[in-house]
């Protein structure tokens, strides 16, 4: 069956079936060792055919989880991250549409940048939003962002670069467009909005002046580092060498002195540099974001960090240099829903 037609079927399935789908995850929720099918059956008084067909469609939409004990199948509820957890712990902007493009969820920092109250922004399109907010967007542009939400709504991911005039300054803010599915089986779309106007501003001035960049560059908050294509670093801020925990010694061999910190992903394991944003950067000749990576500290501690790496092409547009932008995140987590869970990964 054709990916989006089964799609279809299955939203079908979860749209007909909400309620006893919603018992299922809920008794899931009450027994968090782990049911059977029978014993979900006699639970909650429906049969093991219908239980079984149930559990399929959770198992998809990944709500569930299955493991094997024995010749029995355990089903567990899935130990996914609230998104309300995701939304608050977040330092991007995060807006949530449902399938008619209304808004029905918004964090801190997206009220913040449109600069308007949650209650008067819920429930309304961006376009209705636009003419409440105090920092409105240009028609035209207002226009590009509405096409890229239906292209999306139709399930096609798209990123869009978008620089706006805020309070006189001109910002840069790299808009992704993400399709949704929510509990309900209805489609919607969450929309995170980055602000990249430090990355850049960073970027234009290593294009326009090295002098103005060495300047700029140590001065940042986010750790960078300048590599050229064979890996050997050109130029390191003390932020990045403070996250590594070591000192570049351009004189010596230019390389990184210090004690090695292990890669790892978030749930813990090895990260292979195959998959670092660098790499990936200098292999895909283009821009790499949003790379989650932990640094395992000696006493056990992780730093947690977000990384872009962006690749700068010579004339013949094959990659001369690399730049890769270190976020320190660890703060973020403290305190948050979601800081139990990374704890357990150091």
């Amino acid at each position: 069956m054709p990916c989006n037609i089964y799609n279809m079927h299955l939203l079908g399935i979860v749209d007909r079936y909400k309620e006893e789908l919603i018992k299922i995850r809920s008794v899931l929720r009450d027994n968090p060792r782990g049911l059977t099918i029978s014993e979900i059956s006699k639970i909650n008084g429906i049969n093991r055919n219908s239980v079984a067909k149930y559990t399929d469609v959770l198992l998809t939409l990944g709500h569930i989880e299955m493991k094997r004990i024995g010749p029995a199948k355990m089903y567990y509820l899935s130990d996914r991250i609230p998104i309300s957890a995701m939304l608050n712990i977040s330092k991007d902007s995060i807006i949530v549409f449902n399938k008619d493009q209304k808004i029905v969820q918004i964090n801190s920092n997206a009220m913040k940048l449109m600069n308007a109250k949650r209650e008067d922004i819920i429930g309304l399109s961006l376009s209705e939003a636009n003419t409440l907010m105090k920092i409105h967007i240009p028609i035209k542009k207002l226009t590009v962002i509405n096409q890229y939400i239906q292209k999306s709504m139709n399930g096609t991911e798209t990123i869009l670069l978008f620089n706006v005039d805020y309070n006189g300054e001109e910002k840069y803010f790299n808009m992704k467009f993400l399709p949704t599915t929510f509990d309900t089986g209805k489609i919607g779309l969450t929309l995170i909005i980055e602000d990249i106007t430090d990355l850049k501003k960073t970027e234009n001035i290593i294009r326009e002046s090295e002098e103005q960049f060495s300047t700029l560059f140590n001065a940042l908050k986010i750790g960078v580092l300048l590599i050229e294509k064979d890996g050997n670093i050109l130029k390191i801020n003390p932020e990045a060498e403070r996250i590594f925990d070591m000192i570049f010694e351009v004189i010596a061999s230019n390389k990184l002195k210090g004690n090695y910190l292990e890669r790892v992903r978030l749930d813990g394991t090895p990260i292979p540099p195959e998959e670092m944003a660098g790499p990936r950067a200098r292999q895909e000749k283009q821009r790499v974001d949003n790379v989650f990576m932990g640094l395992k500290r000696h006493d056990g501690s992780v730093t947690w960090l977000k990384v872009s790496a962006e690749p700068i092409l010579d004339e013949n547009e094959e990659v001369d240099k690399i730049i890769c932008f270190y976020e320190d995140i660890t703060d973020n987590l403290k305190g948050s829903r979601i800081l139990p869970k990374l704890k357990n990964l150091a």
